[in-house]
């Protein structure tokens, strides 16, 4: 791991009080306030992006994540402090990197067990570990426990490990985190249970929308399913929605009648009347588009119920993921839609009406991409649904587009590992709280 390289280039004492990687997700490095600016540095220079107490190093399609702690935060007394670092032994093949003493890590893990109320395989792992280290670490954390306000979160974690009782209530778990916050001075009692309610009941992340967009070929997907792989690297939950601006079942249900109507009463002198007894849509799909097409105004109503229930539809899409805190990265957004809308009803109408009803409709995105590749790039890959012709007359809309919607262009011809980082690490400044 490169993070590791240059925290032991840094030459200060770290303590990993995580799981390392590939175990862990990230590396969680605890370094006392007059190191940190050293180590800090240290992860700067190896390429490292820094986002607060978040640094990220973007390579390719993988990403490399560090949270670095003072560990003056913790609100320790001097000599807790102290001893978390003397007692902490190298890690194997380290000089600089320090894992805690069994017992600390007892400590360390049951303030976080009060916190978010989790001790699953890998955490139920560490705790065997240190007692596989130390058969006695549970009473000599027991013994320090007071002084690091932990008391009921040790009780707590002991007997769950244990499987003694029921699993702690949120009220357990709040007097729990109180007690930590009151020990280290941060609030008086009140606001300390506040505070320890509102981290127990969790402060939702809130949820926001990436779009990418581009001809078919672009390598939307592809960009798509690597951000998601980044971003859960990164402690996000993201999924990947799939819109488009045909593919809604709403938009069947009205095109049917809509097309037996149309046919029926203004076809007739353009086909026999046998066709308003055709019940396939499909089968009425060209005698009714004829009919629309040589009406301005119908055309435009349609383009409308169209747009309509796109934008509905990527509503639909998007708002229960965002309402949860997730990330949804959209494979075709607002962008791509204004596009087909061109493509279908009129290339030299800029479709300006719908094109706001769907934005309207739609969550803004907090990132938005154009992959912009030649047709000839985009036939090459995926030649299932568009001819050259029909590519090369999208490709135009998008180059004129895409700066309405607020989509930053990037060569899609570029190697995919070059566009997979740049697309993460701007996701990530976006994303992240630390700014």
């Amino acid at each position: 791991m490169i993070a590791v390289d240059r925290v032991e280039a840094a030459g200060e004492r770290v303590l990993v009080f995580g799981s390392l990687p590939p175990r862990g997700r990230d590396l969680d490095l605890l370094v006392r306030s007059a190191s940190y600016g050293s180590v800090a540095a240290a992860l700067r220079d190896g390429g490292f992006q820094q986002r607060g107490r978040h640094f990220a190093r973007f390579d390719g399609c993988s990403v490399e994540t560090v949270e670095l702690v003072a560990a003056e935060r913790w609100g320790l007394p001097d000599e807790e402090l102290a001893a978390l670092f003397a007692e902490a032994r190298p890690l194997p093949g380290l000089q600089r990197l320090m894992a805690p003493a069994a017992h600390h890590q007892l400590l360390i893990l049951a303030r976080r067990f009060a916190r978010d109320g989790r001790l699953d395989a890998k955490r139920r792992g560490r705790v065997a570990a240190a007692v596989a280290e130390d058969p006695d670490a549970w009473r000599r954390a027991g013994q320090r426990a007071a002084a690091w306000g932990a008391t009921r979160a040790v009780a707590i974690t002991e007997a769950a490990y244990a499987g003694r009782g029921p699993a702690p209530t949120r009220s357990t778990r709040a007097d729990a985190l109180a007690e930590q916050l009151i020990r280290a001075g941060r609030r008086p009692r009140p606001a300390a249970r506040l505070r320890a309610w509102r981290t127990v009941l969790g402060s939702r992340r809130r949820g926001a929308v990436i779009a990418m967009s581009g001809l078919d070929g672009s390598g939307k997907t592809s960009q798509a399913g690597a951000l998601c792989n980044a971003l859960d690297r990164l402690g996000f939950e993201p999924v990947t929605e799939w819109t488009r601006l045909a593919a809604n079942p709403s938009l069947d249900r009205i095109a049917g009648p809509v097309k037996r109507l149309l046919v029926g009463r203004l076809g007739q002198a353009a086909g026999p009347p046998a066709a308003t007894t055709m019940l396939d849509s499909s089968r009425l799909a060209e005698p009714a588009k004829r009919i629309r097409q040589r009406s301005r105004a119908m055309t435009a109503a349609w383009a409308t119920v169209v747009s309509v229930a796109n934008g509905w539809g990527q509503r639909r899409a998007t708002v229960r993921h965002l309402r949860a805190g997730r990330i949804v990265v959209c494979d075709r957004y607002t962008l791509d839609s204004a596009v087909h809308l061109r493509y279908r009803y009129g290339e030299a109408h800029r479709r300006r009406l719908q094109v706001r009803l769907i934005r309207l409709l739609s969550p803004t995105p907090l990132r938005s991409f154009y992959l912009d590749v030649s047709a000839e790039t985009a036939l090459a890959r995926k030649s299932d649904h568009y001819n050259l012709e029909q590519l090369r007359r999208q490709l135009p809309l998008y180059r004129e587009e895409h700066r309405a919607h607020g989509a930053r262009r990037l060569d899609g011809e570029r190697p995919q590992a070059e566009l997979c980082a740049e697309i993460a690490a701007d996701v990530w400044a976006g994303l992240h709280p630390d700014r």
